[in-house]
């Protein structure tokens, strides 16, 4: 739970004081500004001191800070501080001292509906902006929130009349000249290799990220690959939905786990069509997230060979294949240990650009356009030099780096996009589906 909000300026002034908890001291101000922000030996955004937990951001020429006691949970207080940057930023063209002095008030009551006896309620732009009654007083002239409200006793009698048209997270009125979404499937791939070519782990981190230039209150509507086994939980912050299916997944299915949806998409036709269904708020956002441990198509098969002909001297053989479609290409990029020793270090490849770097102990192979289906040779003859001290070499395994566009490992491919605007049959939208493969922690050992 968080005890307070508050805001200070690079001199240390308390500009904002905001206590939702009776579990601070009256100095706790000095102390923020003493042993936190003045602190030469905090080199992190994070410190305790005692049973009282400190975070901050800063913005500008602004620090946000946010006290909380006993053992909260670090990751979300630091969350909530950039989510309420990015509210702020909604508002102001620039979140700063002279803004924060300009809009108390509005700032007051912006903290108060976000946050309710320290806990953290909202901070879903659009959904804040219904419920506050203060404008403030530099609006920015490009907001999506920049909307004439009413007063607050016209703003409940509206919600009560129309409560089952309203939509927090968008609000009405919204016009393109064009419109266009976007969708955007981008998968980070953690593999990890052993010296004979197996696969000893695989996973994937992926998200569907949209990005909506749509008029009016469109309905959208995408569908996924069939063969789907679908692993899903319950959050407080996302809707989430467990299923347990009795359909057996193909062994070349795809298996979701972990399956995170945003606010927007309906989960009863999730779950009883497998369709995700939604209202798409305005601009960029996290659709769904996911991860998967099965089935997942290695875009590469490596394997590494290292030779030692005699004390001064290791031979490296790798040779490396794609196995992605001919028609996509990427960039790849190896980093291969070497010991600490090295004297001399030749690399050889038929393909790319590499080299020997003795301040990181690596040599390096960069290949700017690697299309699939294709064999690569790396060949480097490294000569050691005499040291009195011989100590082992640990190996460190090789790591890898790259983002095939228009890929999705974990084999999710998007069947369909559907928009239409209810109230408008001719209504018409460009539509972009895209993927990505990038690396997330890929090591081989050798």
């Amino acid at each position: 739970m968080i005890s307070g909000v508050f805001f200070f300026n690079l001199k240390g002034d308390n500009l904002i004081c905001r206590t939702f908890r009776h579990d601070l001291k009256s100095s706790i101000t000095d102390v923020i500004r003493v042993h936190v922000l003045s602190n030469p030996e905090l080199r992190t955004p994070i410190a305790t001191f005692g049973s009282t937990s400190y975070t901050y951001v800063r913005n500008e020429d602004l620090y946000i800070v946010t006290v909380a006691k006993g053992n909260p949970n670090i990751i979300l207080l630091l969350e909530f501080l950039e989510r309420l940057v990015e509210v702020l930023s909604r508002y102001f063209e620039k979140v700063n001292e002279s803004t924060i002095k300009e809009n108390f008030a509005f700032i007051y009551e912006l903290l108060d509906e976000m946050i309710d006896f320290g806990i953290v309620q909202m901070t879903e732009p659009h959904a804040i902006s219904r419920a506050l009654t203060i404008n403030p007083v530099k609006k920015k002239e490009s907001s999506i929130l920049s909307m004439k409200r009413s007063t607050s006793s016209q703003n409940v009698t509206s919600h009560s009349i129309d409560h089952s048209k309203s939509v927090p997270w968008r609000r009405a009125g919204i016009r393109y000249r064009r419109n266009t979404i976007y969708l955007d499937i981008v998968e980070r791939l953690n593999l990890l290799i052993s010296s004979t070519g197996n696969v000893l782990r695989s996973d994937i981190s992926g998200s569907v990220h949209m990005r909506a230039l749509l008029s009016g209150m469109p309905e959208c509507q995408f569908g996924i690959s069939d063969k789907l086994d679908f692993k899903l939980k319950h959050n407080e912050n996302r809707q989430k939905s467990s299923r347990s299916g009795n359909d057996s997944t193909a062994s070349e299915g795809i298996t979701l786990e972990d399956c995170q949806f945003h606010q927007c998409v309906k989960l009863p036709e999730f779950e009883n069509e497998r369709k995700i269904s939604f209202i798409p708020p305005d601009g960029e956002v996290e659709l769904m997230s996911y991860r998967s441990h099965e089935n997942v198509h290695i875009p590469f098969r490596i394997h590494p060979i290292v030779e030692q002909l005699s004390k001064q001297k290791l031979i490296y053989r790798i040779s490396i294949r794609s196995s992605y479609p001919h028609k996509l290409s990427t960039s790849l990029s190896l980093r291969i240990p070497v010991p600490d020793n090295v004297a001399k270090a030749s690399p050889r490849v038929n393909r790319g650009k590499s080299g020997y770097k003795p301040s990181e102990n690596i040599i390096s192979w960069n290949i700017p356009n690697y299309l699939g289906d294709m064999d690569l040779i790396l060949y480097a003859e490294v000569e050691l030099s005499n040291t009195t001290n011989q100590q082992h070499w640990s190996r460190p395994p090789i790591s890898l780096d790259f983002n095939i566009q228009m890929f999705a490992s974990s084999g999710l491919k998007v069947k369909y996009l559907h928009v239409q605007e209810p109230s408008n049959s001719k209504y018409k939208s460009i539509k972009w589906v895209r993927y990505s493969t990038r690396a997330g922690t890929c090591e081989i050992r050798f």
